[in-house]
């Protein structure tokens, strides 16, 4: 098999990945941080999810600066949103949320040079 047909192959591996990580991490994500509420959790995964299934796609390999920038954010947002909690009440998941959209969005500027650097 040559190398463009399993390119052609490969696309769209990714996407669904993401998709179906990202919608179940999310319901858990919801679950724990948003106060019970899966379908929300499920949103914010799910698009976070294609995202990052997109930039795989793209990039033709995992996007590795994404994940972590979503998991680092994803972890120091609710570190601080749990030490913010009795001042401010209840902040956990939108500080969690606020942190995993920063660390996509920087994940991915990271990613993308990487690659324009290759």
């Amino acid at each position: 098999m040559t190398s463009t047909q399993e390119t052609k192959e490969r696309k769209g591996r990714g996407m669904g990945l993401g998709i179906a990580l990202g919608a179940g991490f999310g319901a858990i994500f919801g679950l724990l941080f948003l106060d019970g509420n899966v379908g929300l959790g499920a949103a914010m995964g799910l698009a976070q999810g294609m995202v990052v299934g997109m930039i795989a796609d793209d990039l033709g390999r995992t996007p590795v600066y994404t994940l972590l920038g979503i998991a680092l954010g994803l972890a120091l947002g609710a570190g601080l949103g749990a030490a913010l909690s009795p001042v401010l009440g209840g902040v956990s998941g939108t500080c969690a949320s606020v942190g995993a959209g920063l660390g996509l969005v920087i994940g991915t500027i990271a990613d993308t040079r990487k690659e324009r650097n290759a």
